[in-house]
């Protein structure tokens, strides 16, 4: 399975200053390509990563912010041929698609009904994208904000997305049989937010869970500024966790004999 990362920045400060990129990441496995999150940049730097979106099978939103959905409709675009081929799967939260209380859907109407397939599963259900089974799990953000992650199967272990949350022993239980995770951290680890991880957060869950390799992304602006100082916490705190802060544009093969590319906490 391949995991090409366009953009391992996070929160409305870093989309808006782009000192990290934003856009999310693209898994491909066999016949099944899924665009995860994708944020505002996703078309661009999957176009310079070679990446047709118009061989996309479906989208993956997370939640109702713009850092994880502000492409998702460019994306129908070009996974339905400019909405003249009703097709693709779109998977997410109901209120992505309808809109929290009062305020309008995140993802238009034309947009949505240009989609073979809208999908709303809850925790524990499993959704099917050209044979890739995808189930769902869900993460703890901010208060009225539904949020989903994901697990996904390889030959050689269980790839697991934690999407933005804050520290919750739930997750343990849910994500104990990935051998791989990605996850996303968005604070430094001298610095917290109600319903987000930062990196102290972050190399907890990977010690608990115990995964064979975790991948950190979704940045925020404090952590991209600081990251140096975020390499240094890790080597003195946690040198034994295989934990490594990916880079933008940076791919990687999971769940294959090799895992190429995952370098010791940085790439």
């Amino acid at each position: 399975m391949k995991l090409t990362f366009l953009g391992t920045g996070g929160g409305r400060f870093d989309m808006i200053e782009q000192v990290r990129q934003t856009g999310g990441f693209v898994l491909e496995k066999d016949d099944a390509m899924v665009a995860v999150d994708p944020a505002p940049g996703a078309l661009v730097y999957g176009k310079k990563n070679g990446i047709d979106f118009r061989e996309l099978d479906a989208i993956f939103v997370s939640h109702l912010h713009l850092d994880h959905q502000g492409d998702a409709e460019v994306l129908i675009e070009a996974m339905t041929d400019g909405c003249k081929e009703k097709r693709g799967k779109l998977i997410t939260t109901e209120q992505v698609l309808e809109g929290p209380g009062d305020d309008v859907p995140y993802i238009s109407n034309y947009h949505k009904e240009c989609v073979d397939e809208l999908l709303t599963p809850s925790r524990d259900e499993k959704v099917d994208v050209n044979g890739l089974e995808i189930e769902i799990t869900e993460t703890y953000h901010e208060e009225g904000t539904e949020t989903i992650g994901f697990k996904v199967g390889t030959k050689d272990g269980k790839i697991g997305y934690i999407a933005d949350t804050e520290y919750d022993k739930r997750i343990i239980d849910q994500y104990e049989d990935c051998k791989y995770l990605v996850i996303n951290v968005l604070r430094p680890y001298t610095n917290s937010w109600e319903g987000h991880l930062n990196l102290k957060d972050g190399a907890r869950l990977v010690e608990e869970i115990e995964p064979e390799k975790a991948i950190f992304q979704h940045f925020g602006l404090r952590f991209a500024y600081k990251f140096r100082d975020q390499i240094e916490w890790l080597e003195e705190n946690a040198e034994d966790l295989p934990i490594t802060l990916t880079s933008d544009n940076k791919a990687y093969k999971l769940g294959e004999e090799e895992s190429a590319g995952l370098g010791k906490f940085t790439d």
